[in-house]
């Protein structure tokens, strides 16, 4: 089992990169329309491999995250989204308690 969670770990910060080989890299734009577009990386996964792997690979999640980041601000803005929204139902279930 370890093993398998070390490939996707592995899978998931190569889909962070930009970088096809050593000397070939995919443009920004190219990269943001893949990733963005088809949900290769969405906040929710974020939040997954951060709860998944943080403990153990913590430098590894803070890179793939960087690199998700930095490489479209969209990722920013669906961010604040996130945050806020989790804020609002804390909110609300507290006011109900």
């Amino acid at each position: 089992m370890n093993r398998l969670l070390g490939i996707v770990l592995k899978i998931f910060f190569r889909l962070s990169l930009t970088i096809e080989r050593d000397d070939e890299y995919l443009s920004l734009s190219f990269y943001s329309k893949i990733v963005y577009d088809n949900w290769i990386f969405d906040m929710a996964k974020l939040i997954d491999l951060a709860a998944v792997y943080g403990k153990s690979n913590g430098p590894v999640v803070s890179k793939i995250i960087l690199n998700v980041f930095d490489n479209d601000k969209r990722f920013v803005q669906d961010f604040k989204e996130s945050v806020d929204l989790l804020m609002g139902l804390m909110k609300t279930k507290f006011k109900e308690y």
